[in-house]
């Protein structure tokens, strides 16, 4: 790449602030358009001889998403809930205890519909939603101004839907699918998903797709996706970028697939990225996250559209058998 920036993302370990680490590079990939496939029980793409590990179809009978609107984020509301299933989806930072990632200078507070804040009504039921279970079997997921008159209760100014697999399902080695699409996304808007280990130790972190609404530093970033893996700290990896060819709002199926000797990314079965395997001491987790302003996009501006919004039809983690 001709040149490269780079922002650092991590969060807090034992209570240490750390950064996150994103970046860009002048010069971008095109890949071929090829045609949305539809979802369904087995997308195309998967290796042969891998085996369904884990899966959340997001389609009204997931006992995970579930969760996602029965007081999950209230310990006071829903300790026993908690205490009889730890497999949820997180709407925070669990493992880390954060709920925004301060190293980056995000803005958004990320949260489920029953988290209060400092205390009063939670967000449900001040009628803001983060998360949107669909009639379609997908899940929506919504980064949004936190309201004036709410600021002193939440402290943040924006409010982001998260989740976060880290009590659901982690492994080592595999393959991991989700089929997404950006249904909005504009200046000071970044989108994650993500792999990260369940020792919550950083580095190492897989970033399977990324997407920026804006670079103050570098325009054309708000044209691409981008592929990354940071497995030392300094990173020493490069970024990719592609052009997204059927533009961000169509739906793409996202694959990374880890073995014992590579790493591998691919969108709509397209090889986009690859690189020498990491050891094989880390089972990683997946987790989806939105960021509003910082240190990669910018603060808001007056053409910022909101809500920002990411739709996801499936996430699934296959085994190799």
């Amino acid at each position: 790449m001709a040149s490269r920036m780079t922002a650092r993302r991590f969060a807090f370990v034992l209570a240490t602030t750390a950064f996150l680490t994103a970046g860009s590079c002048d010069g971008g990939s095109t890949i071929q358009a090829v045609p949305d496939w539809g979802g369904g029980d087995r997308s195309p793409y998967v290796p042969e001889g891998y085996e369904l590990a884990f899966n959340d179809e997001f389609d009204g009978q997931s006992a995970y998403a579930l969760h996602l609107h029965v007081g999950a984020d209230d310990p006071a509301k829903n300790g026993q809930d908690r205490a009889n299933s730890s497999r949820i989806w997180e709407t925070y930072f669990a493992g880390w205890n954060v709920r925004h990632l301060e190293g980056n200078n995000d803005l958004a507070l990320k949260a489920g519909p029953d988290y209060r804040g400092l205390g009063g009504l939670s967000l449900s039921e001040h009628g803001i939603h983060l998360h949107e279970l669909t009639d379609e079997g997908t899940i929506k997921l919504y980064a949004r101004p936190t309201p004036s008159a709410l600021l002193e209760q939440f402290e943040m100014p924006y409010l982001g839907g998260m989740i976060s697999g880290e009590n659901l399902h982690s492994q080592t080695y595999g393959y991991w699918e989700m089929r997404v699409r950006l249904n909005s996304i504009s200046a000071s808007h970044h989108w994650a998903f993500w792999l990260i280990p369940d020792d919550h130790a950083w580095p190492p972190e897989i970033d399977m797709l990324e997407a920026v609404g804006s670079n103050p530093s570098n325009q054309s970033d708000a044209d691409y996706f981008f592929f990354n893996s940071i497995l030392s700290d300094p990173n020493t990896d490069e970024i990719t970028r592609v052009t997204p060819p059927r533009g961000k709002d169509a739906w793409y199926t996202v694959g990374f697939l880890w073995t014992k000797t590579d790493m591998r990314w691919f969108l709509d079965g397209q090889e986009v990225r690859s690189r020498p395997a990491m050891g094989g001491d880390k089972a990683l987790y997946f987790l989806v996250s939105p960021e509003v302003g910082g240190n990669w996009v910018g603060a808001p501006t007056a053409n910022t559209v909101w809500p920002t919004e990411a739709e996801i039809d499936y996430v699934r983690v296959y085994r190799e058998g």
